[in-house]
């Protein structure tokens, strides 16, 4: 595993690889700068080995947040909206409510699915 540290503005500080069957307790920033850091393996790890926690501070909100492209989201409301305004205007209103409903369904969808 990989494990990227950062400082609190966001900027890298350090990156290890890390084997995950025997994973070190303490670990030095490779440079010789900086202090020592404890990573919590037991909060950070589910049984399947998969990473729901920060290893250095035990943040669950961490890994539980997933980005998700806002540029796809914009992208699929803007296109929903041309494709409801022209069924609109060629007087399919059923349709048009349909297509913007379903858009909301699929953002709702992603809202609840990242959280």
């Amino acid at each position: 595993m990989r494990i990227t540290v950062k400082n609190a503005t966001g900027e890298p500080l350090f990156g290890l690889d890390v084997p995950l069957d025997d994973p070190p307790t303490v670990v030095n920033p490779p440079n010789g700068k900086g202090r020592e850091m404890t990573l919590h393996w037991e909060r950070a790890l589910d049984d399947e080995k998969h990473l729901r926690h920060f290893i250095i501070c035990g943040c669950p909100d961490l890994y539980a947040r997933k980005p998700f492209p806002q540029a796809t989201i914009f992208t699929l409301v803007v296109l929903a909206t041309v494709i409801a305004t022209v069924l609109y205007g060629f007087n399919q209103v059923a349709l048009a409510v349909t297509v913007l409903t379903v858009v909301l369904a699929i953002d709702l969808f992603i809202d609840i699915g990242t959280s």
